[in-house]
């Protein structure tokens, strides 16, 4: 028969064990979610909606505004995704977000610089094109930044949605409108980062990826996180695969909880 000390002794390191073990697991509750990241995680939701949009149409014939129900339902996942994987808190230090395309907050509006109702066009006085442009900017809730040259000849003002909308919608009214000569989303030429979505049979597939090297030259390279997200919300890793992070990186990313058991 054994002695008492030692089955107390043995009970005790059991217990420290399982409690040990406890600490060490991580819920959504212990994990703060910053606000900025907050504020992130909604762009990021609205243009992943926009795009399951943009399947169905072209941005340009689509209604303005983005459902509220896919922004919400998207940023729940990713904010889950945050709140129960470390490697993914990780990555936001890396700036990984949604890839500006498309535009969800503002447009650049190009214009001859000797058009006559240009001249007031940041006045809300005015008729003609000076009024019908204004009343797209107060149709749907917009606001003028900035007014400047665009070059020798062209003038153009910056619009700023208050809140993520399709843009490409508004642009197409807005180039209807005599006088303006071009409209740009400021789409970038380059590639970069980005969150990808896609349907699958228990939700929705998150891919994270993390772009690096020189894309304008072809040698550029990328490194990719994958979750499921089930319809019971449920996050789940799936693979991180691609080209090693370069050491010169800023962010500092942690192994993925899979990856470090090996």
């Amino acid at each position: 028969m054994k002695s008492p000390i030692y089955f107390i002794a043995l009970v005790s390191i059991l217990f420290l064990g399982s409690a040990s073990y406890a600490t060490s697991q991580t819920t959504s509750e212990e994990v703060e979610f910053p606000k900025h990241i907050d504020r992130k995680f909604r762009r990021d939701a609205a243009r992943l909606a926009l795009r399951m949009e943009g399947q169905k149409e072209d941005y340009r014939y689509l209604g303005v505004e983005i459902p509220p129900k896919n922004i919400e339902m998207i940023f729940e996942a990713l904010k889950s995704i945050y709140l129960k994987d470390e490697t993914a808190r990780s990555l936001t230090d890396c700036n990984i977000h949604t890839f500006p395309d498309p535009a969800i907050e503002r447009v650049v509006v190009i214009f001859e610089e000797n058009e006559t109702w240009a001249k007031t066009i940041s006045q809300k006085t005015g008729s003609g094109s000076n009024q019908a442009f204004h009343g797209i900017l107060q149709k749907f809730n917009l606001r003028i930044e900035k007014q400047y040259q665009w070059n020798e000849s062209q003038e153009a003002i910056t619009i700023r949605s208050r809140k993520p909308v399709n843009i490409a919608a508004i642009g197409n009214e807005i180039y209807n409108i005599d006088g303006i000569s071009e409209i740009d989303f400021g789409i970038p030429a380059v590639k970069g980062n980005d969150i990808k979505m896609t349907r699958v049979s228990e939700g929705w597939e998150f891919q994270f990826e993390l772009l690096f090297g020189n894309y304008l030259t072809g040698d550029g390279q990328s490194h990719t996180w994958k979750y499921l997200v089930t319809d019971d919300n449920e996050v789940k890793f799936l693979v991180e695969e691609g080209d090693p992070v370069p050491d010169w990186m800023r962010c500092m990313i942690k192994p993925s909880p899979i990856m470090a058991s090996f």
